[in-house]
């Protein structure tokens, strides 16, 4: 004879039943979270910086980000940045106050590698400089980091060596220089996309290339 098959305790089924219910509600209810958060993510990444235009609101939006680095150590956290980008927008005193603070690094490591080795004394913009920015300019690299730079702008230079993100100390200091160098040249206002609609950061670089107006100097310094 063969042997009778077990039936299973009808409490036990109705237990099992109900635990799987459980878990594929709690799946459920997770991927729809997971959705929802990476739509908002999604919009706040596309649509909000597409309604930035001029040079001033890209330079402020990218400082408001490393804001949001310091704050949280997230340079990408969009409603962070977006709470700093809409104050340092609204409340020109305070980023006038921020342009002429001092950029705190470690004075024994290199700003752009922290290596502590064969320091060196130089410039993140090495040609003409505006004096109004000259307090962020001088800067202690090592002697490979100042090698491979030379003469290039920060952002090509880095994005040419194949890294996807600058220091914030770095960064904070070519920021200011950039938008005090617009600033000077009166070009802060002028739109910021390429023909593509993106914005280019290297492309605003390209202010630094032009000598500061004397007259422009003493009227932004008054």
């Amino acid at each position: 004879m063969g042997r009778k098959a077990i039936e299973p305790n009808p409490a036990v089924r109705v237990g099992m039943a109900v635990s799987y219910r459980t878990v594929a509600n709690l799946f459920t209810l997770w991927w729809i979270g997971f959705l929802f958060l990476d739509a908002v993510k999604r919009e706040d990444r596309i649509m909000f910086p597409s309604a930035i235009v001029t040079v001033k609101e890209v330079l402020l939006w990218e400082y408001a980000r490393l804001m949001a680095e310091k704050a949280l150590g997230d340079r990408n956290n969009w409603r962070i940045t977006l709470h700093h980008f809409e104050k340092l927008k609204s409340d020109k005193k305070r980023w006038a106050a921020i342009l002429k603070e001092e950029v705190r690094v470690d004075p024994n490591r290199c700003i752009y590698c922290a290596s502590g080795e064969d320091l060196t004394v130089t410039y993140i913009v090495p040609k003409s400089m505006c004096p109004l920015a000259q307090m962020h300019n001088t800067v202690r690299t090592c002697k490979k980091c100042n090698y491979s730079k030379g003469d290039k702008d920060l952002i090509e230079w880095r994005v040419f060596e194949g890294h996807d993100k600058i220091p914030r100390g770095a960064m904070e200091r070519y920021l200011k220089i950039v938008y005090l160098c617009h600033e000077c040249n009166g070009t802060s206002d002028e739109c910021a996309l390429d023909e593509s609609g993106k914005h280019d950061l290297v492309y605003l670089g390209y202010v630094l290339q032009y000598p500061c107006d004397p007259a422009r100097v003493r009227e932004n310094t008054a």
